[in-house]
């Protein structure tokens, strides 16, 4: 059986962008992650998408009675009390637990912490096909999990399998008012100067606004900026998510918001904004999601059938 040596399948998604109009206190293990925070036991696995993603890369993922512990040559590991015993190799550690620096912890990344589906077996912490004489696609459940960076690319020129995982894209109802557009540089011809535009769409894409001349420009963020707004008359607006679509009105109608920018991010509960826009007649413009590079599946089922055939 040929078995490929790191994941064919990348789970990616379009995070969601929101902010707490109060001015909470990061809790203990909480991680910036573009315009989203990781709660603790989580890294950023993303932070263009602001994707969060369970595990630790570092104790400052972990609450503070919790240390990052990694399995011998993973870049993930799991948080775990700090007060955990174990005496490993010599005691053999139970069933779903690694050995870890003497230290038997539960593995919480890969098999066996994840099942394998119908046709897989668990080898090493990866799913791989029982079947004989065919060749399959090792199952990773986040890329940086497989030791490096598994891109639609990457996977072409190794000849391997690649799949998206994505939520559903929004789409409109009845009393929104969207103007799609496919890049943020675009939002400077649909917005006419002096108006006030809200950006949820992240700090790392905001030069790409600078156009907005003669505007106010309003870019929401988790934390504090450590460094002035890039261009003439922006400013940060700082809060953390989640959102009700009742606090999203009532902060727009403070601002005073002329449009919003969004990305398609898909997700319920980060909507809540779309609906808050619909409310109260604020046109959105819409950043659509790039042009698919591989094939795209929208539930975890559809993406385990994928690797199924494999």
């Amino acid at each position: 059986m040929k078995k490929f040596g790191f994941a064919a399948l990348v789970v990616m998604s379009l995070a969601f962008v929101g902010c707490d109009d109060g001015n909470s206190i990061a809790p203990s293990g909480a991680t910036d992650c573009g315009s989203n925070t990781c709660s603790a036991g989580q890294y950023c696995e993303d932070p263009t998408f602001s994707t969060c993603s369970n595990g630790c890369l570092a104790n400052t993922n972990c609450s503070s009675d919790q240390e990052c512990v990694k399995a011998a040559g993973e870049q993930v590991g799991s948080c775990q009390n700090k007060t955990s015993s174990g005496t490993c190799p010599a005691t053999p550690c139970g069933s779903g637990q690694v050995c870890s620096n003497g230290t038997c912890v539960t593995q919480t990344t890969g098999c066996p912490a994840t099942p394998c589906g119908t046709g897989l077996t668990c080898e090493n912490g990866t799913c791989v096909s029982t079947s004989t004489g065919g060749e399959c696609a090792a199952f990773c459940t986040k890329a940086i999990a497989c030791g490096a960076p598994v891109t639609a690319e990457v996977c072409a020129a190794r000849a391997l399998p690649y799949l998206r995982l994505e939520r559903p894209a929004w789409t409109p109802d009845a009393g929104d008012d969207w103007t799609m557009i496919d890049r943020e540089e675009e939002a400077a011809s649909h917005v006419r100067p002096g108006a006030t535009v809200f950006l949820a769409t992240g700090r790392q894409t905001l030069a790409a606004f600078a156009g907005l001349r003669g505007c106010r420009v309003l870019c929401r963020q988790i934390d504090p900026p450590t460094a002035p707004f890039p261009f003439e008359g922006g400013e940060f607006v700082i809060g953390r998510p989640p959102f009700s679509v009742e606090r999203e009105e009532r902060l727009f109608a403070q601002l005073g918001v002329d449009w919003i920018v969004v990305k398609n991010a898909g997700g319920e509960e980060s909507r809540s904004k779309l609906i808050a826009a619909r409310n109260l007649g604020i046109p959105v413009l819409m950043i659509r999601r790039p042009p698919p590079v591989s094939p795209r599946v929208e539930t975890v089922e559809a993406a385990l059938d994928w690797v199924r055939r494999m």
